[in-house]
């Protein structure tokens, strides 16, 4: 899902590329880029799904055209 990452934003460094989560340490950072294939609004979370209602979740929303191609098989 994550194209590239740069660990604790060290955009110093080549970033990971292709992996699916990463780390944030407490009071780190971290960048992640991907591409939206698909608008809708989309949640992210951490582990701790139980600081959910202590407002910790991000909500990324994205707009543009729709691909159902993107649903049918191969």
């Amino acid at each position: 899902m994550l194209d590239r990452v740069w660990p604790e934003g060290n955009v110093a460094k080549a970033p990971i590329e292709s992996i699916q989560s990463t780390l944030v340490p407490p009071g780190g950072a971290t960048i992640a880029e991907f591409k939206g294939e698909m608008p809708g609004t989309f949640v992210s979370v951490d582990h701790s799904i139980f600081r959910i209602e202590k407002g910790a979740l991000g909500l990324l929303k994205i707009d543009g055209p729709t691909n159902p191609s993107l649903f049918k098989g191969l």
